[in-house]
């Protein structure tokens, strides 16, 4: 979904941009993760946790654990696992 943004330059000039739409390359974390309940997170140092997104930006994630609520910087994380995933690997050791 495309939409034009408008931006007054002075003396009648408008400079016109368009804007992302939300399935461009660079919303596509914030997308999935929006759409996931819940995934895993796995950090740098090998630490992981569950979570869930309540907000993101362009540096930080703000997720929900079991415990509290983790402003977590974007760089500190290795990668994450979307939850229904992890419940598959689970069953198939059971």
């Amino acid at each position: 979904m495309w939409a034009l943004g408008f931006r007054f330059l002075g003396r009648g000039k408008v400079w016109r941009r368009r804007r992302r739409g939300t399935h461009e390359p660079s919303y596509w974390d914030a997308d999935v993760l929006r759409e996931a309940k819940y995934f895993e997170v796995v950090l740098e140092s090998g630490e992981r946790f569950k979570a869930k997104l309540l907000g993101i930006n362009d540096y930080n994630l703000l997720l929900e654990t079991e415990e509290a609520r983790i402003f977590l910087p974007k760089h500190s994380i290795r990668y994450i696992v979307l939850e229904r995933f992890v419940e598959e690997e689970g069953e198939s050791e059971a």
